[in-house]
Order: structure tokens, then C-alpha cells, then sequence
């Protein structure tokens, strides 16, 4: 038994290291080169290499990472190097999904067809290319999401902790990750609700959190400095709140008037089928009604967090809005 237990775990680890090796090579192949090929794009490679802040609320996290990325890696020219971060934390959610589609099925295979369905989606690919945030962030949600299918499974607190950890650091890549709120807290209740109210673990939570919080700290010390890169840069301690809880978005976020949303639910779900084809999604439903039906607690931590981010996107009034559908695939 034990022997069989440790090629399963070999199994499982090669099958994850495996899919993130193919992944990572397909986006090196198809890497942009250079600066671009978007203004975000150009933003976050002059900010990363200068340690600038980008637009609000400034994603420090990203920024940090990037910069490793642009000042360590010896190849070719700093643009290229951010670029090539994007492939790295693409293939690194490729493995992550490997890891929860193998804790749901514990089946290899079923796992490699998930993560591999992923990994060569055509706008998951598309956006592992060139510099964005759309990448790093889906690396922390799906780092959370493993995080909590293993808590809800083992109920060991250091799932939990991780959990928490991941979640809050994910908001310096990606403020509007507060609509994955509801999926934490219904794994943690349903799993063991003492966690939010034993006031030891409650201490550890608010520590975590604040820990995190405070990664923001880089805007207002790197704004009032001068730096040589800052956009939409706040002057003083004012403008630094509003910089932070995105004034220059009020009215775009959640800003789809209600009687739009049916459309833009029908052209999402249109962009859903462009990226696994409608025989992909079918499966994908079937999935998740199974995992519903044979174990609810996971099925609706799924649905939770699905729901959260695909409320978000019917509701975001931009034109680019089908780009923030990458933690949905």
C-alpha cells in the first residue's frame, strides 16, 4: 500500500510538473518580443524596471515580482523579461489546476485533460505572452482555490492559513479579487466555522491580512518621493485614499446598467465557448453539477467563486471586458 501510495504522489507531481513544462514552453515559443503590445502593457514594464507605480491602486505586488523578474533574468531586454513572467505564472496555474482537478477527480488523467484545456485556451494563452496582470493573479487565485479544496478535504489548519495568505496577498495584483470573498468564507464556515471566531486563529487571520494590507504602503512612499514613473499620482495623503480605493474607476466597476447584463451574460458565455468550445463547457457543467449533486460543500465553492467573478465582468463597463474573464476559464 505504501509503495502504491508513493508512485501515485510521483504520478501526480510529474503529471504537474509535466503540464507546467508544456505550457511554458508553447507561450516561450509564442512570447512577445518586445515593448507592448498594449498602453497597460507598456505601463507595467516602465513601472516594474523603474519601481514606479502603475494606474490605481498600483498593484505593488506585481510590480515587485516584475521587477525580480526584469533585474535578475539576463536575457534580452527588460520588456521581454516581464513578458516572459506572464509565461511563467501561466504555467505555474496550469500545474495549480492540474493539482485541484486531480484533488476533485483523483483521476491523472481526467486531471491532465483539465489542466491541458486550460493551458491552450486561446485567450489564457493569448494573455500568458506579453505583460499584464491577468496572469500573476490567476496564479493566487487558483494557489487559493487548491489551498482551500485541501482545507475543506484535511480540515489542517495550515490550509487555512495558506489560504488566507494567498488571498489577501492577491489583492496587490488584483483589487476587485473582493468578489472571491464569498467563496473563502463559505470554505471556511462550511469546514470549520471556528476559524473566524476562536480568538487565537482570528488573531492569526488579522495579521495576515494586515501583513498583506500592508504592501500598499509602496504607493504613498515611492509617490511623495518623485519617482520617475507614476500614473494618475497621488500628492498628498488625501489623494492617496482615493488613489487606493480606485476613485478614477467609480462608475466603471459594477457600472453596467442592469439592463445590459443579459446581453453581456449571453456574449460572455460566448467568449467562454470560444475558449473550450461548446463541447468544453458542456463538460465543464456536467462537472460542476456532478461535484453539486455528490459533494455540495465543494460544488458551491465553486459555484461561489465562479458567480463572483463572472458578476464582476457582466457588470464592468470597459470595452476590453471579456480580458477580465481569465480567472473564470
Amino acid at each position: 500500500m505504501g509503495e502504491r501510495r508513493q508512485r501515485t504522489r510521483w504520478l501526480v507531481w510529474g503529471g504537474a510538473a509535466g503540464t507546467a513544462i508544456l505550457a511554458f514552453a508553447l507561450y516561450r515559443r509564442t512570447l512577445h518580443p518586445g515593448v507592448g503590445p498594449y498602453l497597460d502593457s507598456v505601463e507595467y514594464q516602465i513601472a516594474t524596471l523603474v519601481l514606479g507605480v502603475s494606474h490605481p491602486p498600483g498593484y505593488p505586488l506585481y510590480t515587485w515580482l516584475g521587477h525580480l523578474f526584469v533585474t535578475l533574468l539576463p536575457w534580452r531586454n527588460p520588456a521581454f523579461r516581464l513578458n516572459l513572467s506572464s509565461a511563467v505564472y501561466s504555467a505555474v496555474t496550469v500545474a495549480l489546476e492540474f493539482g485541484i482537478a486531480y484533488r476533485l477527480t483523483r483521476r491523472v488523467l481526467l486531471a491532465l485533460f483539465g489542466a491541458l484545456s486550460l493551458a491552450v485556451a486561446v485567450r489564457f494563452w493569448y494573455q500568458a505572452t506579453y505583460a499584464e496582470l491577468y496572469p500573476l493573479n490567476g496564479t493566487f487565485i487558483a494557489a487559493t482555490t487548491l489551498a482551500l479544496v485541501l482545507w475543506m478535504q484535511t480540515r489542517r489548519a495550515r490550509w487555512y492559513v495558506l489560504s488566507a495568505a494567498l488571498y489577501a496577498l492577491s489583492f496587490g495584483v488584483n483589487a476587485p479579487n473582493i468578489v472571491l470573498l464569498p467563496m473563502w468564507l463559505w470554505a471556511v464556515v462550511a469546514t470549520d466555522r471556528r476559524m473566524l471566531t476562536r480568538p487565537r486563529t482570528l488573531g492569526y487571520t488579522g495579521l495576515i491580512v494586515l501583513g498583506a494590507a500592508a504592501q500598499y504602503l509602496y504607493v504613498p512612499l515611492r509617490a511623495f518621493q518623485h519617482p520617475p514613473f507614476c500614473n494618475y499620482c497621488p500628492q498628498d495623503w488625501r489623494g492617496v485614499l482615493d488613489f487606493l480605493m480606485g476613485r478614477e474607476w467609480w462608475g466603471i466597476a459594477f457600472g453596467v446598467a442592469p439592463r445590459y447584463w443579459l446581453q453581456r451574460w449571453a456574449d460572455s458565455g460566448y467568449q467562454l465557448m470560444l475558449q473550450f468550445w461548446p463541447v468544453g463547457v458542456l463538460l465543464g457543467g456536467i462537472g460542476l453539477w456532478t461535484l453539486l449533486r455528490e459533494r455540495p460543500r465543494l460544488g458551491l465553492l465553486f459555484l461561489l467563486g465562479w458567480a463572483g467573478e463572472w458578476f464582476f465582468v457582466v457588470t464592468y463597463n470597459v470595452v476590453d471586458w471579456a480580458d477580465f474573464m481569465h480567472p473564470i476559464y
